[in-house]
């Protein structure tokens, strides 16, 4: 442990009632908000941190574009794709089906160029996800004691740094092995997902436990706007202006958010620089390991189970639209590009207000673990009608049914930061946004493995698989809605006419 005080202490282990528990003896954060604080809450502006990350996530949702297409796009000019096949590289047309006079030499060219480019394109995942597991926890954390604004900067910094490489590399037509650098140095500083959790927790502390959840709501609603504006803007700058300037766009939307951070967000955490903090202190393990071990068996079970639909729910997200293009750009459907790209914005675009409807009504009504439930359902409908999907209209259709399925993550983070104390809302969203890595690296791996195995009996069977992880995700979300409402149902008349004698 380090010297000085530590954040949270620890006493040995008493016996109460023959029962082992924890004596927590944490400093209580005099001058954090708290949720009866209304009038201090209500002082923010309406607009706080949203800016950021429509600003982050538009540049996070265009590099994802661009590193696949550039990659693969490069390796096809190395390997001379283009040129032994003769394709057709007009968007606007069908050109999904090799030319039937193709030679088996330049067709295998084409396998290992692909095989060739899902490697660099795994390297580069690998290399930005491991570390922002790590930091992500260690960042949340330290954002309890040292701001918000500070955790704020360091993603957005590591972010400018990373695509000022990518620049450089797409310019000079540097080696490729340069870009592990770029996602390595993003991941070290947190990548988005460290971001988001910080913004999370951010609306934590200026919302009160009735306004959290739609907050919260409001940051996925601007993720999902941004993203489907995004995918439709980016094929076309890319066809008629290349990657260059994409990436000076990049870097100006990352400048701006840093100008934001700095000088238009208000601190929320009135407890931030009173006291020396160390990113690497001890404190900041302590921190992450209280927020499990000294909660009560209860309490600990239920943030384990959360984080587990969160991660699942994320897992699956993350590999829907992957395997969804992989699908429609192959026989019998053949999209094009821009049929893709609208494909996506609407899919995007109908989450948002799908989202934004179904939070609104929702979150007046009822709790977080029914909003969750909503999504959780919509996201198996969806999947469902995607996996018999031989037509675009079944899969506009699919999409339109999958509305409310962006529901799930924010009422699940909803659900963890009601379940810890106010200073520990950074670590509770660095955990989730740990998780929500974790999902990021596993399910693509894992679903692309399983679409490639049954792709010659029946191909949408793997969305059938991700719609059936949902069920028992949503048995476990049940049982916890079970317990709530048995926690809060009035006693009974028999129980309080014993609990009467009894007293008597």
């Amino acid at each position: 442990m380090a010297t000085g005080r530590s954040y949270f202490k620890f006493t040995k282990l008493v016996d109460e009632d023959e029962e082992k528990v924890f004596e927590e003896n944490s400093d209580v954060e005099e001058n954090r908000f708290d949720d009866d604080d209304d009038d201090l809450k209500n002082k923010f502006p309406c607009i706080t941190v949203e800016p950021v990350v429509l600003l982050f996530y538009m540049a996070y949702s265009m590099t994802s574009t661009m590193r696949t297409e550039y990659v693969t796009m490069r390796i096809y000019k190395e390997y001379n794709i283009h040129n032994d096949l003769n394709l057709n590289l007009d968007p606007w047309k069908d050109d999904c089906d090799i030319p039937i006079n193709a030679s088996v030499s330049a067709i295998a060219k084409m396998e290992n160029a692909q095989a060739d480019a899902s490697y660099w394109l795994l390297i580069y995942n690998l290399v930005q996800i491991f570390p922002a597991m790590i930091v992500s926890p260690l960042i949340g954390s330290w954002s309890d004691r040292a701001g918000r604004k500070k955790a704020m900067l360091l993603p957005t910094i590591g972010y400018l740094i990373g695509i000022s490489i990518w620049l450089a590399v797409v310019y000079y037509s540097l080696p490729k092995s340069y870009l592990t650098i770029a996602h390595f140095i993003m991941g070290s500083f947190g990548d988005f997902p460290t971001l988001l959790a910080v913004c999370n927790a951010y609306m934590c502390d200026i919302a009160t436990h009735q306004s959290r959840t739609y907050r919260m709501i409001i940051l996925g609603i601007v993720i999902e706007f941004t993203t489907g504006v995004s995918q439709v803007a980016i094929g076309f700058s890319i066809f008629y202006s290349g990657f260059t300037a994409p990436f000076w766009f990049i870097i100006a939307a990352i400048a701006t958010a840093i100008i934001y951070i700095i000088f238009f967000i208000k601190e929320s955490n009135l407890k931030a620089g009173e006291e020396p903090t160390s990113f690497f202190s001890a404190s900041q393990f302590d921190a992450i390991y209280a927020l499990f071990a000294n909660a009560e068996s209860k309490k600990r079970s239920q943030l384990v189970s959360y984080l587990v639909v969160l991660s699942v729910h994320m897992m699956i997200l993350h590999s829907t639209y992957l395997l969804v293009l992989l699908f429609v750009l192959s026989p019998p459907l053949c999209w094009t590009s821009i049929i893709v790209g609208f494909y996506v914005a609407c899919s995007l675009l109908l989450g948002s207000v799908g989202t934004m409807v179904g939070g609104k009504i929702c979150s007046g009504m009822t709790d977080d673990l029914s909003i969750a439930q909503v999504g959780i359902w919509s996201s198996l409908i969806g999947l469902t009608f995607t996996a018999f999907g031989d037509s675009s209209f079944v899969l506009f259709i699919a999409a339109t049914l999958g509305s409310f399925r962006f529901l799930t993550s924010p009422s699940m983070r909803s659900s963890l930061s009601k379940l810890a104390n106010e200073n520990e809302q950074g670590a509770i969203m660095a955990c989730a946004g740990c998780v929500e890595s974790l999902g990021n690296l596993i399910g693509p791996s894992l679903f692309n493995l399983i679409y490639s195995l049954t792709l010659d009996y029946f191909r949408g069977l793997v969305f059938l698989v991700m719609a059936a992880l949902y069920v028992p995700i949503s048995v476990l979300v049940t049982f916890y809605q079970w317990s709530d409402w048995i926690k809060s149902a009035p006693p009974s008349v028999d129980k309080q006419d014993n609990d009467d004698k009894d007293k008597k």
